[in-house]
This record gives C-alpha cells, structure tokens and sequence, in this order.
C-alpha cells in the first residue's frame, strides 16, 4: 500500500476527520438543484431593468467546483463507512477457510487467488470462522484469534484473548454498529477499534457463564443487536449493553444459523425457520415450503441476507422468503451451494457446479460461476469451508 495517496472526486467533498484516517462526506444540493430554487445550473435569468442578464451571474455559477481531495489512509484499522471514501480508498478481499489453517483469498472479486498458510500446529488446525471489520481480516483457528492488518499478507494472534485449548467450534465473531463481537467456551470479547479487545462478562456468578460452548453456528447483527447460536438450538443475544440467552423454538432440529434483514432475525434448522425483532423472543416457527409448487421443501445449510430477501441454501436449492414465514424454494440446477457469503451485491460461495468443487460468485445469488476449483490440499475435511468477505484497503 506504501506511501498516503490522494484521489479528486468530482462534485462537492468535505474532508472530516476520524479516529482511524480521513473520512468525506459528498455536498449535494442546492438552491440551484433543488426543487424550489428557481431554474437549475445553466438556464437564464432577467435582468434587473426587465432585459437580459449580462450572463456575469450564470458565467459564475456555472463554472465548475475545484474537485476537493480525499486522502486515503494507508494501514487499518481505517473507517470504510462512508461510501465515497469506500469507493476511493478500498476494495474487496473474498476468503474462503478450510483445513491446515488455509485462506484462499482474492483481491480483484475473483480474477486471480492467493492461499495463506499463516500457522501450522498439529491437531485440528483449521479454519473456523472469518469476519472483516474496519479493514481488518479477522479469523478463529486452533491456535487462537488471528488478525490480518495488512490484507491478508500476515497474520498475527491476538494476545489478549486466551486461546490455550482455544475451542474452534465455539470460536464465533461478529460484526455489528457497536463492534465486533467473539463468542467461545473461554470467554466474550469485544473490540470497536479493531484491535483493542474488552473481556465482557455476559452473566456474573454463573458457572461458565462468560463462554459460550459448543460446536459452531451462525451469528448475525442489526440494528445494534448481536445473536450467536450454538448447539441444541441455544442462542446468546447481545443489545451492547446485556445479554440474554435462551432455546430457539424450533421443533424438527437444530436451529444452528441465523441471519438480519427487513428489521428482523430469521434463524433455520431442521427445514423450519423462527424469527425475532429484537433477538429474544422468537415465534413464527414455519416449515420452510413453497405453497406453489408442488410444496417443494428446504432444510438450508446456510442463510444470507441480500438487502431484500433471504436466501437459504440446501444444496442444489435455495429457498427465499422476505419475512422469514413465507418461502419459495427453488433449484440451482447443477449448482451446489455448501456455504456462503454476501456484502453490497457480492456473492461468494463455497461448492461445485457439475462434478467440479471450488469457489463460485454470483451477483444475484441464484447464478453462480466458477471462481477457482479447488487444487490437491485444499479441503476442509475437518468442519466445513468458512467464507467470508468486506473491505480492505487498497
């Protein structure tokens, strides 16, 4: 990344600083563009005497803004917020998490891919979990908390959080407004600058009340809420402030996975799903069915939320709902989904399309391509793949 860089964006731009670099927000509007002020840049006006105007007046509203300058940060953490400073500042990095602690990630959405073998420990040493916040990459692995500052390049532990005997089943990070969020058997930890960690203490004076144990399982945030699921259907909510856990009410499995969107949680398993506005209490417990098609049914391996609808994953179906009760299920054709990811229209997706594994992208989530198959070592024989995706700088 090296040296600070400059980029001029066209239109009005005010430079505001924050914790973490320079941060703009983009000056719209005005009298001349807005609805009730009068004839927009570049119509003509009278005079005062009744007569034309000089053109003096339109000659200097019309001349074009000096376009202000954005400084880019050059090292996370770094506040990607704001879209203009996102758009000139940073790209996309798309992980995919497997066995031997292994990351193949991309850069350029896909054109090219890269593998990290960041630490080797014998045991169980894979990839359980990855999250990205404020540019940073994050993961949970055997051998603790790993964080990335420099894209991928290097991985350094987290030595805050314990991790002796660190369980990777339980290992959950989550991104929200208020921070990013770990869950495991050991303990929870926040951190809203990306690299200070805070011990929280969920429930004081409960034996093992501070970690959340169990095998891993979906985690999602909104609208300042935090839900981490676990196994047996368990959940652990967070407001920023308390925590509250419970069972989810599902009644044919596990209720494992879980995702925000329309202003409410929708949590699956066992081919039902259950939903939640504030991540405590939960109902609507619906089979997870399409009305309209013969009652084809889904018990999805992975749940999504793509800004409108969400998507759940079983296969080579997907079945999608807007509230969470109501489902169509469709097919994917040849197209197998395994597990998968989604941010600003970017969809990334461990599976296979015919006989060939690897990783697949989408725009929609519905038509996927091949990416990158998957060469001789890169498995995930131990627990699954884990992707994740976001912003990093470039």
């Amino acid at each position: 990344m090296g040296l600070a860089w400059t980029v001029l964006l066209v239109g009005a731009v005010s430079a505001v600083s924050s914790g973490c670099g320079s941060k703009a927000s983009t000056a719209t509007g005005g009298s001349d563009g807005g609805s009730g002020g009068g004839e927009g840049v570049g119509g003509h006006s009278v005079g005062p005497d009744g007569g034309a105007d000089t053109g003096l007046a339109d000659a200097v509203s019309d001349s074009p803004e000096e376009p202000p300058a954005i400084t880019c940060p050059t090292t996370a953490p770094v506040d990607l917020s704001d879209p203009a400073v996102a758009a000139a500042c940073s790209r996309f990095v798309y992980l995919v998490g497997g066995d031997n602690t292994r990351i193949i990630q991309s850069l350029d959405e896909g054109t090219t891919w890269t593998t990290q073998l960041f630490d080797m420990v014998a045991g169980d040493d894979y990839i359980n979990n990855l999250a990205v916040y404020l540019g940073i990459i994050n993961t949970t692995t055997l051998p603790g908390v790993f964080q990335s500052l420099d894209d991928g390049t290097t991985f350094t532990v987290v030595g805050a959080i314990p991790h002796s005997n660190f369980d990777t089943y339980g290992g959950q990070l989550n991104v929200g407004t208020k921070g990013l969020l770990l869950t495991d058997n050991q303990g929870t930890y926040s951190t809203l600058d990306g690299v200070t960690w805070t011990t929280l203490t969920p429930f004081p004076g409960m034996p093992s009340a501070d970690g959340f144990g169990g095998h891993w399982s979906g985690t999602a945030s909104g609208a300042g809420i935090y839900v981490a699921l676990q196994d047996k259907s368990a959940f652990r909510t967070y407001d920023g402030t308390t925590f509250t856990d419970g069972t989810l009410p599902v009644t044919t499995g596990n209720g494992e996975l879980v995702a925000f969107g329309n202003g409410v949680f929708v949590a699956v398993g066992g081919g039902e799903s259950t939903t939640s506005t504030d991540g405590k209490t939960w109902g609507n417990v619906s089979t997870i069915k399409s009305a309209a098609d013969g009652g084809a049914a889904a018990s999805p391996a992975t749940i999504l939320f793509d800004g409108t609808r969400f998507l759940g994953y079983d296969g080579e179906k997907v079945a999608l709902s807007t509230d969470g009760k109501t489902w169509t299920v469709q097919s994917l054709g040849t197209t197998r989904i395994d597990t998968a990811a989604t941010s600003e229209g970017h969809f990334v997706a461990a599976g296979s399309i015919g006989s060939t594994s690897g990783v697949l992208l989408s725009s929609d989530g519905l038509t996927w391509t091949l990416s990158h198959p998957f060469a001789t070592g890169e498995t995930a024989n131990i627990n699954g793949w884990r992707v994740g995706l976001g912003r990093v700088l470039k």
